[in-house]
Protein backbone atom coordinates (compact mmCIF):
# COMPACT_ATOMS: atom_id res chain seq x y z
CA UNK A 1 0.00 0.00 0.00
CA UNK A 2 2.77 2.58 0.99
CA UNK A 3 4.44 1.53 -1.98
CA UNK A 4 1.54 2.51 -4.68
CA UNK A 5 0.84 5.44 -2.39
CA UNK A 6 4.90 6.46 -3.10
CA UNK A 7 4.80 5.60 -6.38
CA UNK A 8 1.07 7.44 -7.20
CA UNK A 9 3.18 10.81 -5.11
CA UNK A 10 5.75 10.06 -7.76
CA UNK A 11 3.22 10.14 -10.76
CA UNK A 12 1.48 13.64 -9.43
CA UNK A 13 4.43 15.56 -9.40
CA UNK A 14 5.77 14.37 -13.00
CA UNK A 15 2.17 15.52 -14.05
CA UNK A 16 2.05 18.86 -12.35
CA UNK A 17 5.52 19.53 -13.63
CA UNK A 18 4.64 18.82 -17.55
CA UNK A 19 1.55 20.56 -17.14
CA UNK A 20 3.32 23.66 -15.79
CA UNK A 21 5.89 23.82 -18.72
CA UNK A 22 2.96 23.16 -20.90
CA UNK A 23 1.17 26.07 -19.56
CA UNK A 24 4.52 28.08 -19.56
CA UNK A 25 4.95 27.15 -22.99
CA UNK A 26 1.70 28.14 -24.46
CA UNK A 27 1.69 31.76 -22.31
CA UNK A 28 5.05 32.06 -23.80
CA UNK A 29 3.86 31.19 -27.78
CA UNK A 30 0.53 33.67 -26.72
CA UNK A 31 3.49 36.51 -26.44
CA UNK A 32 5.54 35.75 -29.18
CA UNK A 33 2.69 35.42 -30.93
CA UNK A 34 0.83 39.14 -29.71
CA UNK A 35 4.56 40.95 -30.05
CA UNK A 36 5.28 39.02 -33.82
CA UNK A 37 1.36 40.95 -34.96
CA UNK A 38 2.17 43.89 -33.32
CA UNK A 39 5.29 44.35 -35.40
CA UNK A 40 3.17 44.57 -38.62
CA UNK A 41 -0.19 46.07 -36.95
CA UNK A 42 0.62 48.64 -34.27
CA UNK A 43 -2.97 48.60 -33.37
CA UNK A 44 -3.20 45.21 -31.84
CA UNK A 45 -1.03 46.22 -29.60
CA UNK A 46 -2.84 46.59 -26.60
CA UNK A 47 -0.80 48.46 -24.21
CA UNK A 48 1.93 45.87 -24.77
CA UNK A 49 4.35 49.03 -26.49
CA UNK A 50 4.96 50.06 -22.73
CA UNK A 51 6.72 47.13 -22.02
CA UNK A 52 10.82 47.70 -22.27
CA UNK A 53 11.13 46.76 -25.35
CA UNK A 54 13.20 48.85 -27.68
CA UNK A 55 12.55 46.14 -30.83
CA UNK A 56 9.02 46.94 -30.98
CA UNK A 57 7.43 49.38 -33.09
CA UNK A 58 5.52 52.63 -31.96
CA UNK A 59 1.88 53.56 -32.55
CA UNK A 60 1.99 56.44 -34.05
CA UNK A 61 0.73 59.47 -31.55
CA UNK A 62 -1.80 61.50 -32.26
CA UNK A 63 -1.47 63.62 -28.88
CA UNK A 64 2.33 64.76 -27.73
CA UNK A 65 2.63 65.26 -24.17
CA UNK A 66 5.70 65.89 -22.16
CA UNK A 67 6.22 62.39 -20.96
CA UNK A 68 6.27 60.88 -24.23
CA UNK A 69 9.51 63.22 -25.25
CA UNK A 70 11.69 60.67 -23.47
CA UNK A 71 9.89 57.62 -26.08
CA UNK A 72 11.16 56.28 -29.36
CA UNK A 73 10.29 59.10 -32.43
CA UNK A 74 7.30 57.56 -34.19
CA UNK A 75 6.09 58.60 -37.75
CA UNK A 76 4.36 61.81 -38.32
CA UNK A 77 0.70 61.54 -38.09
CA UNK A 78 -0.75 62.42 -41.19
CA UNK A 79 -2.26 66.25 -40.99
CA UNK A 80 -5.82 66.88 -40.85
CA UNK A 81 -7.41 69.21 -44.12
CA UNK A 82 -6.97 72.70 -43.58
CA UNK A 83 -10.44 74.35 -43.57
CA UNK A 84 -10.23 76.90 -46.81
CA UNK A 85 -10.37 80.55 -45.32
CA UNK A 86 -12.52 83.27 -45.75
CA UNK A 87 -11.03 85.03 -48.79
CA UNK A 88 -10.36 81.47 -50.37
CA UNK A 89 -13.98 80.78 -49.75
CA UNK A 90 -15.75 83.67 -51.45
CA UNK A 91 -12.75 84.28 -54.21
CA UNK A 92 -13.78 80.87 -54.94
CA UNK A 93 -17.77 81.87 -54.98
CA UNK A 94 -17.12 84.44 -57.10
CA UNK A 95 -14.79 83.11 -59.79
CA UNK A 96 -17.83 80.47 -60.15
CA UNK A 97 -20.19 83.11 -60.26
CA UNK A 98 -18.26 85.06 -63.06
CA UNK A 99 -18.23 82.13 -65.23
CA UNK A 100 -22.04 82.21 -65.34
CA UNK A 101 -22.71 85.68 -65.41
CA UNK A 102 -20.27 85.90 -68.47
CA UNK A 103 -22.47 82.72 -69.99
CA UNK A 104 -25.73 85.16 -69.39
CA UNK A 105 -23.72 88.23 -71.16
CA UNK A 106 -22.57 85.77 -74.08
CA UNK A 107 -26.14 84.59 -74.63
CA UNK A 108 -27.69 88.06 -74.40
CA UNK A 109 -25.48 89.66 -77.11
CA UNK A 110 -25.74 86.86 -79.59
CA UNK A 111 -29.65 88.27 -79.93
CA UNK A 112 -30.06 90.44 -82.50
CA UNK A 113 -31.47 93.63 -82.31
CA UNK A 114 -32.10 95.53 -85.86
CA UNK A 115 -34.41 98.39 -86.54
CA UNK A 116 -35.16 99.39 -90.20
CA UNK A 117 -35.11 102.90 -91.15
CA UNK A 118 -38.23 104.70 -90.65
CA UNK A 119 -39.74 107.83 -93.12
CA UNK A 120 -40.65 110.57 -90.32
CA UNK A 121 -42.98 113.25 -91.34
CA UNK A 122 -41.26 116.53 -92.86
CA UNK A 123 -41.37 118.41 -89.74
CA UNK A 124 -38.58 120.31 -88.23
CA UNK A 125 -36.72 118.02 -85.78
CA UNK A 126 -38.08 114.83 -87.13
CA UNK A 127 -35.06 113.69 -88.40
CA UNK A 128 -32.96 114.34 -85.32
CA UNK A 129 -31.17 111.24 -83.47
CA UNK A 130 -30.77 113.05 -80.30
CA UNK A 131 -32.31 115.93 -78.83
CA UNK A 132 -29.11 116.52 -76.21
CA UNK A 133 -30.75 114.50 -73.35
CA UNK A 134 -27.40 111.45 -73.64
CA UNK A 135 -25.56 114.24 -73.80
CA UNK A 136 -21.67 112.12 -74.35
CA UNK A 137 -22.80 108.99 -72.13
CA UNK A 138 -22.20 105.90 -74.40
CA UNK A 139 -23.31 102.11 -74.00
CA UNK A 140 -19.99 99.64 -73.90
CA UNK A 141 -20.70 95.59 -73.57
CA UNK A 142 -22.74 96.03 -70.54
CA UNK A 143 -21.28 99.65 -68.83
CA UNK A 144 -21.80 103.44 -69.64
CA UNK A 145 -18.81 105.07 -71.07
CA UNK A 146 -18.17 108.79 -70.80
CA UNK A 147 -15.21 110.03 -72.67
CA UNK A 148 -12.65 112.56 -71.98
CA UNK A 149 -14.11 116.22 -72.39
CA UNK A 150 -12.68 116.55 -75.99
CA UNK A 151 -9.51 119.29 -75.75
CA UNK A 152 -9.14 117.82 -72.38
CA UNK A 153 -6.06 116.26 -70.97
CA UNK A 154 -6.61 112.53 -70.24
CA UNK A 155 -5.23 111.73 -66.61
CA UNK A 156 -7.34 108.86 -65.46
CA UNK A 157 -10.19 106.39 -65.61
CA UNK A 158 -12.46 106.19 -63.27
CA UNK A 159 -15.12 102.90 -62.66
CA UNK A 160 -17.78 104.52 -60.70
CA UNK A 161 -20.65 102.19 -58.27
CA UNK A 162 -23.89 104.11 -57.68
CA UNK A 163 -25.87 102.99 -54.16
CA UNK A 164 -28.52 100.46 -53.89
CA UNK A 165 -31.49 100.76 -56.12
CA UNK A 166 -30.15 103.94 -58.03
CA UNK A 167 -26.94 101.87 -59.14
CA UNK A 168 -28.98 100.19 -61.85
CA UNK A 169 -29.02 103.57 -63.75
CA UNK A 170 -25.74 105.56 -62.25
CA UNK A 171 -25.28 107.34 -65.53
CA UNK A 172 -28.68 109.19 -64.78
CA UNK A 173 -28.80 109.47 -60.99
CA UNK A 174 -25.46 110.50 -61.15
CA UNK A 175 -25.21 112.67 -63.94
CA UNK A 176 -23.85 116.21 -62.84
CA UNK A 177 -21.14 114.36 -60.65
CA UNK A 178 -19.49 112.43 -63.04
CA UNK A 179 -19.64 114.60 -65.78
CA UNK A 180 -18.02 117.51 -63.43
CA UNK A 181 -15.25 114.49 -63.08
CA UNK A 182 -15.23 114.09 -67.13
CA UNK A 183 -14.94 118.12 -67.51
CA UNK A 184 -11.57 117.88 -65.49
CA UNK A 185 -9.49 115.13 -67.29
CA UNK A 186 -11.14 111.65 -66.28
CA UNK A 187 -12.68 108.84 -68.23
CA UNK A 188 -15.87 107.03 -66.22
CA UNK A 189 -17.20 104.29 -66.49
CA UNK A 190 -20.73 103.37 -64.72
CA UNK A 191 -21.29 99.60 -64.80
CA UNK A 192 -25.03 99.32 -63.23
CA UNK A 193 -26.13 96.41 -60.98
CA UNK A 194 -29.42 95.29 -59.64
CA UNK A 195 -28.97 94.61 -55.67
CA UNK A 196 -29.26 91.30 -54.26
CA UNK A 197 -28.78 89.49 -51.68
CA UNK A 198 -25.47 87.79 -52.44
CA UNK A 199 -22.84 90.33 -52.83
CA UNK A 200 -20.91 87.49 -54.27
CA UNK A 201 -22.84 87.73 -57.32
CA UNK A 202 -23.29 91.17 -57.84
CA UNK A 203 -19.72 91.88 -57.57
CA UNK A 204 -19.11 89.08 -60.49
CA UNK A 205 -21.71 90.55 -62.44
CA UNK A 206 -19.80 94.04 -62.29
CA UNK A 207 -16.63 92.15 -63.17
CA UNK A 208 -18.29 90.52 -66.11
CA UNK A 209 -20.37 94.10 -67.77
CA UNK A 210 -17.01 96.24 -67.06
CA UNK A 211 -14.42 94.25 -69.18
CA UNK A 212 -15.54 95.85 -72.23
CA UNK A 213 -15.37 99.25 -71.26
CA UNK A 214 -12.32 99.02 -69.12
CA UNK A 215 -10.22 97.74 -72.38
CA UNK A 216 -12.38 100.71 -74.47
CA UNK A 217 -10.41 102.91 -72.05
CA UNK A 218 -6.77 101.14 -72.30
CA UNK A 219 -7.47 101.31 -76.28
CA UNK A 220 -8.35 104.98 -76.18
CA UNK A 221 -6.37 106.15 -73.73
CA UNK A 222 -3.34 103.79 -72.76
CA UNK A 223 -2.30 102.77 -70.06
CA UNK A 224 -3.82 105.27 -67.20
CA UNK A 225 -4.40 104.64 -63.52
CA UNK A 226 -7.43 103.04 -63.03
CA UNK A 227 -9.79 104.49 -59.27
CA UNK A 228 -12.40 103.34 -58.36
CA UNK A 229 -15.29 105.19 -57.12
CA UNK A 230 -18.26 104.57 -55.45
CA UNK A 231 -21.47 105.84 -53.48
CA UNK A 232 -22.95 104.09 -50.52
CA UNK A 233 -23.78 100.33 -51.68
CA UNK A 234 -21.26 101.52 -54.44
CA UNK A 235 -18.65 102.09 -52.00
CA UNK A 236 -18.69 98.77 -49.98
CA UNK A 237 -18.65 96.91 -53.31
CA UNK A 238 -15.77 98.15 -54.03
CA UNK A 239 -14.10 97.51 -51.32
CA UNK A 240 -15.20 93.36 -51.82
CA UNK A 241 -14.19 93.60 -55.43
CA UNK A 242 -10.66 93.63 -55.11
CA UNK A 243 -11.40 90.72 -51.97
CA UNK A 244 -13.43 88.21 -54.36
CA UNK A 245 -10.78 89.19 -57.54
CA UNK A 246 -7.28 90.02 -56.72
CA UNK A 247 -6.49 90.36 -59.97
CA UNK A 248 -8.74 93.85 -59.85
CA UNK A 249 -6.20 96.88 -58.64
CA UNK A 250 -6.81 100.13 -58.62
CA UNK A 251 -4.48 102.08 -57.29
CA UNK A 252 -6.96 104.41 -55.30
CA UNK A 253 -10.47 104.35 -53.99
CA UNK A 254 -13.03 106.85 -53.59
CA UNK A 255 -15.40 105.90 -51.15
CA UNK A 256 -18.56 108.04 -50.21
CA UNK A 257 -21.07 107.29 -47.87
CA UNK A 258 -20.12 103.64 -47.10
CA UNK A 259 -22.96 101.37 -45.63
CA UNK A 260 -22.55 97.74 -44.80
CA UNK A 261 -25.78 97.66 -42.25
CA UNK A 262 -27.75 94.90 -42.16
CA UNK A 263 -30.59 94.17 -44.12
CA UNK A 264 -33.11 95.01 -41.02
CA UNK A 265 -31.52 98.00 -40.94
CA UNK A 266 -30.44 99.24 -44.08
CA UNK A 267 -34.04 98.58 -45.63
CA UNK A 268 -36.99 100.54 -44.01
CA UNK A 269 -39.56 98.23 -42.20
CA UNK A 270 -38.07 95.10 -43.63
CA UNK A 271 -39.64 92.93 -41.15
CA UNK A 272 -42.75 95.04 -40.46
CA UNK A 273 -43.76 95.49 -44.20
CA UNK A 274 -41.06 94.41 -46.83
CA UNK A 275 -41.05 91.18 -46.14
CA UNK A 276 -45.22 90.27 -45.74
CA UNK A 277 -45.49 92.17 -48.74
CA UNK A 278 -43.13 89.97 -50.18
CA UNK A 279 -44.83 87.11 -49.68
CA UNK A 280 -47.76 88.45 -50.51
CA UNK A 281 -47.32 89.03 -53.75
CA UNK A 282 -45.25 86.07 -54.76
CA UNK A 283 -47.89 83.70 -53.05
CA UNK A 284 -48.81 80.78 -55.04
CA UNK A 285 -52.64 81.54 -54.26
CA UNK A 286 -54.70 82.29 -57.64
CA UNK A 287 -55.43 85.83 -56.74
CA UNK A 288 -51.73 87.01 -56.55
CA UNK A 289 -50.55 84.82 -59.83
CA UNK A 290 -53.76 87.20 -60.93
CA UNK A 291 -52.31 90.31 -59.93
CA UNK A 292 -48.69 88.86 -60.97
CA UNK A 293 -49.78 88.59 -64.76
CA UNK A 294 -51.82 91.53 -65.05
CA UNK A 295 -48.84 93.37 -64.13
CA UNK A 296 -46.76 91.94 -66.19
CA UNK A 297 -48.98 91.96 -69.22
CA UNK A 298 -49.56 95.67 -68.72
CA UNK A 299 -45.93 96.52 -68.40
CA UNK A 300 -45.45 94.21 -71.71
CA UNK A 301 -48.53 96.24 -73.64
CA UNK A 302 -46.93 99.58 -72.56
CA UNK A 303 -43.78 98.62 -74.37
CA UNK A 304 -45.02 97.51 -77.20
CA UNK A 305 -47.51 100.55 -78.08
CA UNK A 306 -44.42 103.15 -77.17
CA UNK A 307 -42.31 101.07 -79.97
CA UNK A 308 -44.71 100.63 -82.05
CA UNK A 309 -45.47 104.53 -82.35
CA UNK A 310 -41.95 105.45 -82.06
CA UNK A 311 -41.34 103.40 -85.02
CA UNK A 312 -44.21 105.19 -86.42
CA UNK A 313 -43.54 108.12 -89.32
CA UNK A 314 -45.96 110.10 -86.65
CA UNK A 315 -42.69 110.12 -84.15
CA UNK A 316 -39.62 112.39 -83.98
CA UNK A 317 -36.37 110.06 -84.84
CA UNK A 318 -34.95 110.96 -81.23
CA UNK A 319 -37.81 109.30 -79.79
CA UNK A 320 -36.91 105.84 -80.56
CA UNK A 321 -33.28 106.60 -80.40
CA UNK A 322 -32.80 108.84 -77.43
CA UNK A 323 -36.05 109.17 -74.75
CA UNK A 324 -37.74 105.74 -74.83
CA UNK A 325 -33.79 104.11 -74.50
CA UNK A 326 -33.69 106.95 -71.30
CA UNK A 327 -36.28 105.87 -70.05
CA UNK A 328 -36.11 102.20 -69.88
CA UNK A 329 -32.77 102.81 -68.30
CA UNK A 330 -34.35 104.24 -65.73
CA UNK A 331 -37.10 102.05 -65.18
CA UNK A 332 -34.32 99.51 -64.11
CA UNK A 333 -34.29 101.06 -61.17
CA UNK A 334 -37.61 99.71 -60.49
CA UNK A 335 -37.15 96.38 -62.51
CA UNK A 336 -34.54 95.22 -60.40
CA UNK A 337 -37.48 94.32 -57.25
CA UNK A 338 -39.32 91.59 -58.24
CA UNK A 339 -35.94 89.75 -58.10
CA UNK A 340 -35.25 91.13 -54.98
CA UNK A 341 -38.61 90.19 -53.24
CA UNK A 342 -38.64 86.65 -54.86
CA UNK A 343 -34.82 86.09 -53.09
CA UNK A 344 -36.75 87.35 -49.65
CA UNK A 345 -39.93 84.80 -50.33
CA UNK A 346 -37.18 82.20 -50.47
CA UNK A 347 -35.97 83.23 -47.04
CA UNK A 348 -33.20 85.29 -47.61
CA UNK A 349 -32.71 87.75 -44.75
CA UNK A 350 -29.40 89.14 -45.01
CA UNK A 351 -26.86 89.77 -47.21
CA UNK A 352 -23.66 87.20 -47.82
CA UNK A 353 -21.02 87.65 -46.72
CA UNK A 354 -22.46 89.19 -43.36
CA UNK A 355 -21.39 92.64 -41.63
CA UNK A 356 -18.83 90.52 -39.52
CA UNK A 357 -17.76 88.59 -42.57
CA UNK A 358 -17.24 91.81 -44.70
CA UNK A 359 -14.76 93.25 -41.65
CA UNK A 360 -12.61 90.58 -41.56
CA UNK A 361 -12.19 89.84 -45.41
CA UNK A 362 -11.46 94.17 -45.90
CA UNK A 363 -8.80 93.95 -42.99
CA UNK A 364 -6.94 90.65 -44.27
CA UNK A 365 -7.62 91.44 -47.98
CA UNK A 366 -8.24 94.93 -48.93
CA UNK A 367 -4.50 96.17 -50.93
CA UNK A 368 -5.92 99.28 -52.52
CA UNK A 369 -2.64 101.48 -51.64
CA UNK A 370 -4.86 104.70 -50.84
CA UNK A 371 -8.58 105.66 -49.91
CA UNK A 372 -10.44 108.25 -49.86
CA UNK A 373 -13.42 108.23 -47.42
CA UNK A 374 -16.04 111.01 -47.22
CA UNK A 375 -18.67 110.99 -44.68
CA UNK A 376 -21.88 113.92 -44.81
CA UNK A 377 -22.90 115.57 -41.61
CA UNK A 378 -26.44 114.83 -41.96
CA UNK A 379 -26.22 111.18 -43.05
CA UNK A 380 -27.88 108.60 -40.65
CA UNK A 381 -27.07 105.65 -42.75
CA UNK A 382 -23.42 106.17 -42.79
CA UNK A 383 -20.56 103.73 -41.23
CA UNK A 384 -17.20 105.58 -42.74
CA UNK A 385 -16.33 105.50 -39.08
CA UNK A 386 -16.10 101.90 -38.92
CA UNK A 387 -14.60 101.63 -42.40
CA UNK A 388 -11.83 104.06 -41.40
CA UNK A 389 -11.41 101.88 -38.40
CA UNK A 390 -10.74 98.30 -40.51
CA UNK A 391 -8.60 99.93 -42.94
CA UNK A 392 -6.51 101.85 -40.12
CA UNK A 393 -5.99 98.25 -38.43
CA UNK A 394 -4.60 96.05 -40.83
CA UNK A 395 -4.32 92.60 -39.85
CA UNK A 396 -2.48 92.07 -36.92
CA UNK A 397 -1.98 87.75 -37.62
CA UNK A 398 -0.76 89.09 -40.96
CA UNK A 399 3.35 88.59 -41.16
CA UNK A 400 5.22 91.59 -41.12
CA UNK A 401 6.78 91.42 -45.01
CA UNK A 402 2.95 90.32 -46.45
CA UNK A 403 0.98 93.76 -45.22
CA UNK A 404 0.24 96.06 -47.29
CA UNK A 405 0.72 100.15 -46.65
CA UNK A 406 -3.08 101.57 -46.56
CA UNK A 407 -3.03 105.58 -46.31
CA UNK A 408 -6.42 106.61 -45.45
CA UNK A 409 -7.97 110.02 -45.39
CA UNK A 410 -11.51 110.86 -43.83
CA UNK A 411 -13.32 113.93 -45.03
CA UNK A 412 -16.52 115.25 -43.37
CA UNK A 413 -18.54 117.58 -45.29
CA UNK A 414 -21.80 119.45 -44.90
CA UNK A 415 -24.30 117.10 -47.08
CA UNK A 416 -26.74 114.14 -46.39
CA UNK A 417 -26.41 110.49 -48.24
CA UNK A 418 -28.22 112.16 -51.27
CA UNK A 419 -25.68 114.83 -52.01
CA UNK A 420 -23.97 112.78 -54.70
CA UNK A 421 -27.48 113.04 -56.27
CA UNK A 422 -27.60 116.03 -56.92
CA UNK A 423 -28.86 117.21 -60.34
CA UNK A 424 -28.06 120.96 -62.18
CA UNK A 425 -32.11 121.39 -62.96
CA UNK A 426 -31.31 124.95 -64.14
CA UNK A 427 -31.08 124.93 -68.03
CA UNK A 428 -29.34 127.53 -70.02
CA UNK A 429 -31.38 129.00 -72.83
CA UNK A 430 -30.60 131.07 -75.56
CA UNK A 431 -33.07 133.67 -73.88
CA UNK A 432 -31.25 133.91 -70.46
CA UNK A 433 -29.31 137.53 -71.54
CA UNK A 434 -33.30 138.77 -71.69
CA UNK A 435 -34.37 137.25 -68.58
CA UNK A 436 -34.82 139.62 -65.65
CA UNK A 437 -34.55 137.36 -63.57
CA UNK A 438 -31.24 135.24 -64.58
CA UNK A 439 -29.39 136.88 -61.09
CA UNK A 440 -32.02 135.09 -58.99
CA UNK A 441 -32.04 131.81 -61.22
CA UNK A 442 -28.04 131.73 -60.87
CA UNK A 443 -28.13 132.33 -57.28
CA UNK A 444 -30.72 129.57 -56.64
CA UNK A 445 -28.37 127.05 -59.03
CA UNK A 446 -25.47 128.20 -56.75
CA UNK A 447 -27.14 127.49 -53.74
CA UNK A 448 -28.81 123.44 -54.95
CA UNK A 449 -25.12 122.87 -55.96
CA UNK A 450 -23.33 124.02 -53.36
CA UNK A 451 -22.73 120.40 -51.28
CA UNK A 452 -22.01 118.84 -54.30
CA UNK A 453 -19.81 121.20 -55.19
CA UNK A 454 -17.99 120.70 -51.82
CA UNK A 455 -17.44 117.35 -52.71
CA UNK A 456 -15.53 117.73 -55.93
CA UNK A 457 -13.37 119.99 -54.14
CA UNK A 458 -12.47 117.06 -52.04
CA UNK A 459 -12.90 114.85 -54.17
CA UNK A 460 -10.70 116.25 -57.23
CA UNK A 461 -7.33 116.59 -55.24
CA UNK A 462 -7.38 113.39 -54.18
CA UNK A 463 -7.32 111.95 -57.53
CA UNK A 464 -4.77 114.27 -59.24
CA UNK A 465 -2.80 113.18 -56.22
CA UNK A 466 -3.05 109.99 -57.20
CA UNK A 467 -3.11 110.42 -61.15
CA UNK A 468 0.10 112.28 -61.89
Amino acid sequence: HSSRLRCLRTTSKTMLSVRSRSCAVTLLSLVIAINAATAFSPSLSFGLHRLPRPALRQRPAVVWTASSASEPAAPEAKEAPVAPSLASKFQSLAEKSLEMKKAQNSTAAAKPASSLPVARLPLPGFELESIGLRGRWEEEEGSYFLPVRPGVEAKGVLHFLGGAFIGAAPHLGYKYFLEALSDEGYAVICTPYNLSFSYVDVCAGLVARSEGALRRAQEDYGDLPLIGVGHSCGALLHTLLPCFFPSYKPVASVLISYNNKPASESIPSFEELVVPVSNALLDSSETATQLRDNLARAVSEARERADAFAASALAPSSLAKEVLPISRQGLRVVEQLPDLLLEIKEGRREYTPNTQEVAELLNAEFKVPASLIVQFEDDTLDESDKLAGILASGDADEEEESKVSRAIKVESLDGSHITPLTQDVFISTPFDSFDPLLPIRRFARQESLRQVEGLLSKVLPFLEQHTS
